[in-house]
């Protein structure tokens, strides 16, 4: 994560409520992180401001939250929600913590596991992952949906970040092997790697939450594709595990 006097600059003007301060030796941004931003469903773009200039579909969403992030060297910041909104928020819909994308330490999934990085500056971090997740987040508790979706918990979600990073352009296989091997369904993903055959589309749903009689290209679509094609990439480069 690279912090610039720049950066910091520009977080004093976009976002003032915000102050940088030292703890425990580690760089601190915390405060009232304030926001009227949008969500253009034609472009895939958010808007961080709103200024006449973005598109005639934007949804347009004004908020705030009392956040802190933690910048650790070579590390993917630690983001926390310090006002318990969302695990009040969590308590009223009935639904556990992960459901929102929060942990018990109020820290916050941001990102899919695959797509943190710390070589990022500080403007594209803060209207990119964060600005991102507290629009969602205010988006679910308005009844919408979240505009780009979300992954699924878990080592599903790592396969589905998987899968849309091939989309995109990137082979994230070893990075997305050696992040499953920490999960504790490791041993049931190696041995369906060193299957023969890929999945086929009609098998049955593997997260056994589905309707009755879901087939996995209805049923997680994003993660058959991902799995079909880790399974693919593990075969063809003879990668050992």
């Amino acid at each position: 994560m690279i912090i610039t006097r720049a950066g910091k600059d520009w977080v004093n003007k976009e976002f003032p409520e915000l102050k940088f301060s030292i703890k425990d030796n580690q760089a601190e941004l915390s405060g009232e992180f304030r926001f009227k931003s949008g969500y253009s469903p034609s472009e895939d773009i958010y808007y961080y401001k709103i200024d006449g200039g973005e598109s005639l579909d934007t949804i347009i969403i004004e908020d705030s939250y009392q956040i802190e992030i933690i910048f650790v060297e070579n590390k993917y910041p630690t983001i926390k929600e310090t006002g318990n909104r969302i695990k009040l928020v969590a308590k009223k819909m009935g639904q556990n913590l992960p459901f929102l994308h929060i942990y018990d330490s109020n820290e916050l999934c941001t990102v899919g596991v695959l797509d943190e990085k710390n070589s990022f500056l500080l403007p594209e971090f803060i209207i990119g992952p964060v600005l991102q997740f507290f629009y969602d987040h205010s988006s679910v508790e308005r009844k919408l949906r979240r505009p780009r979706g979300e992954y699924s918990h878990g080592a599903f979600g790592i396969i589905e970040n998987y899968y849309v990073r091939s989309r995109q352009g990137f082979d994230s296989t070893p990075q997305c092997l050696e992040t499953l091997k920490r999960c504790s369904e490791w041993s049931i993903f190696e041995k369906f790697l060193k299957r023969k055959l890929p999945p086929k589309g009609h098998w049955p749903c593997f997260c056994e939450k589905g309707k009755e009689g879901a087939i996995l290209r209805n049923c997680h679509y994003e993660y058959f594709r991902g799995i079909w094609l880790l399974h693919e990439k593990t075969r063809n480069k003879n990668i050992n595990f």
